[in-house]
């Protein structure tokens, strides 16, 4: 399968509520969080990379100014996590894409061995759904094939692709991973934490 037909989406236009600021702006060694997202998701080298961000969000968009990602706007992020997944996926369906593979944009712990494994499954098998399950619990990466975009578009409210997982459980193929998933960041406190284990693996 062409490289280009799978599309990492980074999903990164939520509003930060819980944080009381912008969080893909947040530094980590160095960098912002939505840098950290996006250079793992090219340093899997498995495809073509798209962000999804708010209008509104000119600092998020001049962090990617010199990635090589393309960028998706969000048009109504208030509507929640969902208007950032019916982005995505319409942007992947006007392009032909056969398949996506879902990232959070607060979650700069993701691996690019990961990402890549997930990628590698779909290829060799066609699978309409593979996801990264670690020792504790699923998480993402999440990768979508086509014949599921449309469940993923018809999603609303502040919800990701939970319940079309749920429905599809029985297509899920798994990706092991003997680690613990990398945490969301999501509140000041959980960002204090973040600052003091980060490490940004190279692979």
């Amino acid at each position: 399968m062409e490289a280009d037909k799978v599309w990492m989406l980074i999903l990164a236009a939520g509003l930060s509520r819980r944080m009381g600021r912008p969080k893909q702006l947040l530094p980590l060694a160095g960098e912002s969080m939505i840098r950290h997202v996006a250079g793992r998701a090219l340093r899997a080298s498995a495809g073509p990379v798209a962000v999804v961000c708010a209008k509104t969000q000119t600092e998020v968009h001049d962090q990617l100014s010199d990635l090589p990602v393309a960028r998706i706007e969000n048009p109504n992020p208030e509507a929640g996590l969902s208007s950032s997944l019916r982005a995505g996926v319409q942007f992947v369906m006007e392009r032909q894409g056969e398949a996506a593979v879902i990232l959070l944009g607060d979650q700069p712990g993701i691996r690019p061995d990961v990402i890549r494994r997930v990628i590698e499954t779909h290829r060799n098998g066609r699978c309409s759904i593979v996801q990264a399950r670690y020792m504790d619990r699923p998480g993402h990466p999440v990768l979508f094939g086509r014949r599921l975009f449309p469940d993923l578009v018809r999603l609303e409210g502040d919800v990701g692709a939970k319940e079309v997982l749920a429905r599809h459980r029985s297509d899920i193929n798994w990706v092991d991973v003997p680690e613990t998933m990398p945490p969301d960041i999501d509140t000041p406190e959980e960002y204090e934490q973040a600052v003091k284990s980060f490490t940004d693996p190279k692979n």
